[in-house]
């Protein structure tokens, strides 16, 4: 069994990320928009990539690439 040990950056980006999703589905819940596709993205320096709804991305997108 393999054990994977994240860099301390990732790690804390992770866990401060961690709580957006839950706020995000919440809020569709309740919007006049849920009936749209409307996509929420949030990423940090590190590289750290959340999005709602999930989606699909090439293993190679880098959020940290984008103009955004």
């Amino acid at each position: 069994m393999a054990i994977w040990l994240l860099q301390d950056t990732v790690r804390n980006d992770v866990a401060a990320t961690a709580g957006i999703e839950k706020v995000w589905m919440q809020r569709f819940k309740v919007s006049d928009m849920r009936n749209y596709v409307v996509r929420r993205y949030v990423t940090t320096p590190s590289g750290v990539f959340r999005s709602y709804p999930g989606a699909l991305f090439h293993e190679t997108y880098d959020p940290t690439k984008q103009p955004w």
